[in-house]
């Protein structure tokens, strides 16, 4: 729905167009990739975060006061960058396709990964990745610091400490965590996604022009480089000028129900990962 701001279309006319053209599955187009680089960009993310937070000699993380979780977040939001940006653009490349497999450009991960290294090499994969670290650093600075500090005020309001909080507790932490990741990061999440979806082949200018491919609009938006950004600077221009600030905010309700939802699910398994796996690390002490 991001990218429809170059067409102007609604959330409701999104989702019909999606099903009249592809019925239920296209709700699911590119799920393969992500199933299995997200795991990944969190192993990643929670991995640089407990590093940082060792380097820096920081408190242990239920003792973590905000500013310290916002620094681990930012580091770990830099990192996942390496990951996040090729693993962000393909997803982006495979999602906006309305054609059949048969007839796509990209027929799957891998060829859609073989024909953007093959038009402009590994420089290529990542497309977009000034904008993706503008979404990330602020994305995982506020989801770790809004989870630590939602820990302590429900133990504090649950006179409890943050160790004994139950599942559904966590859960609703892991939420708030999801919320306001989201809050701080999603205008360049939407810039990040016309950057990584805009073709290349009109030059060193703005268009609102579309070209229609068996009926549906392609973009040949190109965002000029300025300073190295990336076209994130006259992507955001464009975007304001076509919709206003109610353009970087786009699509942002059915993403922050969904951030509410996977972030619970996903701090949950975090915390019941570390205790079970917290003996291995002792044995091998």
């Amino acid at each position: 729905m991001q990218r429809d701001i170059l067409s102007r279309k609604s959330f409701l006319k999104s989702v019909r167009e999606c099903y009249k053209y592809e019925g239920y599955k296209g709700f699911f187009k590119g799920m393969s990739f992500p199933i299995i680089s997200v795991p990944i960009v969190n192993a990643v993310v929670f991995s640089v975060h407990d590093l940082s937070k060792r380097v820096l000699g920081f408190h242990e993380e239920k003792d973590m006061d905000i500013y310290e979780g916002m620094i681990c977040g930012a580091i770990a939001g830099l990192a996942n960058c390496v990951v996040a940006t090729p693993t962000e653009l393909v997803k982006c490349k495979l999602q906006i396709q309305l054609e059949s497999k048969t007839n796509a450009y990209y027929k799957g991960v891998i060829d859609c990964i073989k024909k953007i290294h093959f038009q402009g090499g590994a420089r290529a994969l990542y497309q977009g990745n000034i904008a993706m670290i503008m979404r990330e650093i602020p994305a995982y600075a506020a989801q770790f610091a809004g989870y630590n500090y939602s820990k302590k005020l429900t133990a504090k309001f649950r006179n409890k400490t943050v160790d004994s909080l139950n599942s559904l507790e966590l859960m609703a932490c892991g939420a708030v965590g999801g919320y306001f990741c989201w809050q701080f990061s999603y205008p360049q999440d939407v810039i990040k996604t016309l950057v990584q979806t805009q073709s290349k082949n009109i030059e060193n200018q703005v268009t609102n022009q579309d070209t229609y491919n068996n009926g549906h609009q392609n973009s040949v938006t190109k965002f000029r480089h300025r300073f190295y950004d990336g076209g994130f600077y006259e992507c955001a221009k464009y975007i304001y000028n076509t919709e206003g600030l109610l353009g970087f905010w786009r699509g942002y309700l059915p993403c922050t129900l969904r951030a509410l939802l996977a972030n619970a699910v996903l701090f949950l398994t975090y915390e019941n990962s570390k205790y079970y796996l917290s003996p291995l690390n002792k044995t091998e002490k």
